[in-house]
């Protein structure tokens, strides 16, 4: 059960860290794509919805994981 925890205290690690540097990709992609289309600007949205909604899914079953004891 430990090597368990610790496999999914380093996944829960993962996924904030990629959180963080999802939100640091789209200020960047927002810096970069200041002067293009609507589309260009939305795309770089969609991919930083679509990260943050996937790590912070992880994220959520991570955290119960390691706070369900029964299992």
């Amino acid at each position: 059960m430990e090597k368990f925890r610790k496999k999914v205290e380093k996944r829960l690690q993962v996924d904030i860290t990629v959180c963080l540097c999802s939100l640091a990709l789209y200020f960047a992609l927002l810096f970069v794509t200041k002067g293009a289309s609507d589309f260009a600007q939305n795309i770089s949205m969609g991919v930083f919805i679509g990260m943050e909604l996937v790590t912070v899914y992880n994220l959520a079953a991570a955290y119960t994981a390691l706070h369900n004891e029964k299992n």
